[in-house]
């Protein structure tokens, strides 16, 4: 499909200020972004400086303060930053392009800064102790719960770090968030790249109609032809590999050619590991700079750090759990692999196979058709995507009690791909509603599957709610000119997966 022009020179409103409501995404240009990111930080700062003045003077005079007086302006202040970054991050992993990159680039530090600002301010800091300390018998469980972690928060951001280590934590931190953001730009850009034309039918024998589609749709765009003019066909070719994952995973899994397999198992390992976009620096530094704030935080490495505000107790906790998993799965896992040598040896007429990472998929594909006769090419014809959603849409009626439906065209979109769904409970009340990009776009959208928060549920001023709005996003094989898009049943347990998440943040009730 193609792209909405996101990219327009004019600014037609004040988009990243509204702080509420659905964002209109094709008002979110980069120069909307250099305009209006700087304008909503001196807002927030002054905000901010208006905030401790006034619970200072709580402070020092009646000495009494309550939930409201902290949480209510706090969660106001942070809400309006994170709707706005929210949305600039999100474009920037569907809608990516050069001039938005750089936008959020520029940018990126001095949110990190204001942040840290707040996370960092001991009037803050000690309003919240004094909630801890003398509101106790006053707080519900939800509140207590919300305020221990807002302190834990307020600790990982370093409160208790002296001035100058202050300095430098902040500086490490906009580093990290820098370096983080050149990763993954980088892993976009390297998969961009890579692509090998293929012209000859044994390059693709064993692949299935649907996988020559794709590679032939891929060719088509970058321009290729047949020998005689003629645009690309999924019979005739020629045919585009690169390392998205809807044609990635195909030609590995059903592609007969050994080499093949092998040069594109190489080229989706190394990505990003050479050239300009070598990302072998930006790792090694990354973990050096977690280990340093991990350090001053107090914690022995990254790892106790981020485990602090999670369910398991320590490292040794985890450790001792993988450790389990290893015990339990090695064994099962190398039987499999001397199964897979010995199909593959009979089925070659070899004395001896060495299974490579780049057979796995293939030989396990075949052994499994031949086994169970069940075959994941022919089951896609069972999995449209609007079939998969109907499906889905009827477990969690049937689970939760809760109706989703249609609304396309009820709320601003990023791409043409994208859906927007409402969800409705047993009364009929309108509750959540989420967006759904499925499709991958290797040109400009991230590689994987995930959730993101849109709209967070939350009581406004005038005692309305703010119901709570998901993103769904997904990298599945997208539909062809005359063809649906048919699923694997891999892209069918992500989908599932990732509404999970989805569900978890569209039917709270807190």
């Amino acid at each position: 499909m193609p792209e909405m022009n996101l990219k327009t020179k004019t600014i037609s409103s004040h988009e990243l200020l509204k702080g509420s409501g659905l964002p209109n995404y094709k008002a979110i240009t980069y120069l909307a972004l250099n305009e209006q990111i700087p304008i909503l930080l001196n807002e927030l700062n002054k905000d901010l400086e208006l905030l401790e003045k006034k619970l200072e003077q709580q402070l020092t005079s009646s000495n009494c303060m309550s939930w409201k007086d902290v949480f209510t302006p706090l969660a106001k202040l942070t809400e309006r930053l994170r709707w706005s970054w929210s949305i600039v991050s999100h474009l920037n992993g569907v809608c990516n392009y050069p001039e938005f990159r750089e936008a959020h680039a520029k940018h990126q530090s001095a949110v990190i800064r204001f942040g840290n600002r707040i996370g960092q301010s001991q009037i803050i800091y000690k309003a919240l102790v004094f909630l801890s300390n003398y509101s106790d018998k006053e707080l519900n469980k939800i509140e207590k719960r919300i305020l221990d972690k807002e302190l834990l928060s307020m600790k990982q951001l370093g409160i208790a770090l002296s001035q100058e280590e202050q300095t430098s934590f902040n500086k490490c931190s906009e580093e990290l968030a820098n370096l983080s953001t050149q990763f993954n730009n980088n892993v976009l850009d390297a998969t961009q790249k890579w692509s090998l034309l293929l012209t000859k039918q044994s390059e693709i024998d064993g692949l299935p109609i649907r996988a020559k589609e794709i590679l032939a749709v891929a060719a088509n765009e970058a321009g290729d032809r047949q020998d005689n003019g003629e645009k690309p066909t999924p019979d005739k070719g020629p045919w585009r590999l690169g390392l998205d994952m809807p044609r990635y995973l195909s030609f590995m899994t059903y592609a007969n050619n050994r080499s093949l397999r092998e040069t594109l198992y190489k080229a989706y390992v190394k990505r990003a590991s050479f050239g300009d976009d070598n990302n072998q620096t930006l790792i090694e530094k990354i973990l050096l700079l977690r280990s340093e704030q991990a350090n001053r935080l107090g914690y022995k490495n990254w790892a106790e750090l981020s485990l602090a505000n999670k369910m398991a107790d320590n490292t040794q906790a985890v450790e001792k759990l993988l450790e389990e998993l290893r015990t339990a799965a090695l064994p099962a896992a190398k039987n499999e692999i001397s199964e897979l040598k010995s199909y593959a040896c009979l089925k070659e007429n070899l004395k001896e196979y060495e299974i490579a990472p780049w057979d796995i998929h293939f030989w396990s594909e075949h052994l499994q058709q031949e086994r169970f006769d069940l075959n994941q090419a022919a089951l896609r014809p069972w999995f449209p995507l609007n079939n998969v959603l109907d499906g889905l849409f009827k477990l969690c009626e049937k689970l939760f009690d809760i109706s989703i439906h249609a609304a396309d065209g009820e709320a601003p979109i990023w791409h043409e791909d994208v859906r927007f769904f409402k969800l409705h409970d047993k009364d009929g009340s309108h509750i959540a509603s989420f967006f759904l990009d499925p499709y991958s776009r290797p040109k400009s959208k991230r590689g994987g599957a995930w959730m993101d928060e849109c709209l967070i549920r939350s009581k406004c001023s005038d005692g309305t709610i703010t119901i709570p709005v998901a993103y769904l996003i997904c990298n599945q094989t997208p539909p062809s000119i005359n063809t649906p898009s048919l699923m694997s049943f891999e892209e069918v347990q992500t989908l599932f997966h990732e509404f999970g998440h989805g569900l978890q943040h569209m039917l709270t009730r807190i």
